[in-house]
């Protein structure tokens, strides 16, 4: 049952994939023929917008190539679980690592005792999409733009609370970097996930997170939280209003959480680039891009060679900002 939601919305599209696919110029089967028999895509994380936008994946992959891609949920021990299943997989393109940028770019700096290596057990293949993180405070805080909460910011006789989804999280390295741009103080609560974070931002518990945009919009639209700004470089589909932080002169936040296909070490360069060539034909229908958007991700798909140069920037951008800030997790 914990799919319903998630299978039943997919269902609903399901019509509508298939129709901005028909008369379409597809790949012909012989295109395909590097693709294994099947595939089977492997989400570290429990139901939510990662697992849906990896099933949005799947059906378009299954309704272009004909081949089967089953997706498959295997969430605990910050994504290891998966990670060490698709390790341990034979390197013929069957078994396919769903990552998030975290657990790539953050968590081998933070664990010394991963039992991975992301830069050795793992072939890049491709980047499906990544998501824009709001700057959200409270309704009741009396800031009307950016500047004015940072200037409140400064003068406070207490530092503002400013809830993440953990410590060493992304949404804990937000706050980090928003505190060096804006030269404030802030007060970093770490929870068990963002949505306890959220929560108590709308409860009026903390201050402020940052959350994903388009979980942040329904109650921004209902006057319940204040967005000020976007993590990235540019602004979102979502809502092109919004500036980001970097438009409103605070730089250097523009991580943004991505997700991508990694492939068991070993994987033949013919088998990469064959997945790779999927995944891109897959995204590119409008009504997919508009059910990934829907579910907070912007589709966005690059080469082998791109994604490895951009696990390696971000990974010692992360490296660099978890020594300096001592992050330490137990």
């Amino acid at each position: 049952m914990r799919h319903q939601s998630g299978s039943l919305a997919l269902r609903a599209c399901t019509a509508l994939l298939l129709s901005a696919l028909t008369g379409a110029t597809l790949f012909s089967a012989a295109a395909w023929a590097q693709l294994p028999r099947r595939m089977h895509i492997i989400v570290p994380f429990p139901s939510g917008p990662i697992d849906i936008s990896a099933r949005v994946l799947a059906e378009s992959m299954r309704a272009q190539t004909g081949i089967p891609v089953i997706v498959e949920n295997r969430p605990g021990a910050n994504g290891t679980i998966a990670a060490i299943a698709v390790k341990q997989a034979a390197p013929d393109g069957e078994i396919l690592l769903f990552t998030s940028s975290g657990m790539l770019t953050i968590s081998p700096h933070l664990y010394s005792n991963l039992p991975y290596d992301a830069a050795v057990d793992f072939v890049p293949v491709t980047t499906v999409g990544y998501s824009q993180a709001a700057l959200v405070v409270g309704a009741s805080v009396p800031a009307r733009d950016l500047k004015e909460f940072v200037e409140l910011a400064r003068t406070t006789r207490a530092p503002y609370a400013f809830g993440s989804a953990g410590t060493g999280n992304i949404t804990h390295g937000y706050i980090e970097l928003f505190k060096d741009a804006a030269k404030i103080d802030l007060l970093h609560v770490p929870y068990k996930g963002i949505t306890l974070a959220f929560t108590d931002v709308l409860n009026g518990q903390i201050t402020g997170a940052f959350i994903n945009l388009s979980i942040a919009l329904p109650h921004l639209r209902s006057g319940k939280v204040k967005v000020l700004g976007l993590v990235g470089t540019a602004r979102s589909a979502l809502a092109p209003e919004i500036l980001t932080l970097g438009e409103q002169g605070y730089t250097g936040i523009d991580f943004l959480s991505w997700t991508g296909i990694m492939a068991p070490r070993g994987t033949r360069p013919e088998i990469v680039n064959a997945i790779a060539n999927a995944v891109s034909s897959a995204l590119a229908p409008e009504a997919v891009k508009a059910q990934l958007l829907a579910s907070g991700l912007t589709s966005w798909v690059v080469s082998a060679e791109a994604f490895s140069r951009t696990i390696k920037s971000e990974s010692e951008r992360w490296k660099k900002l978890i020594a300096e800030k001592n992050i330490r997790v137990e």
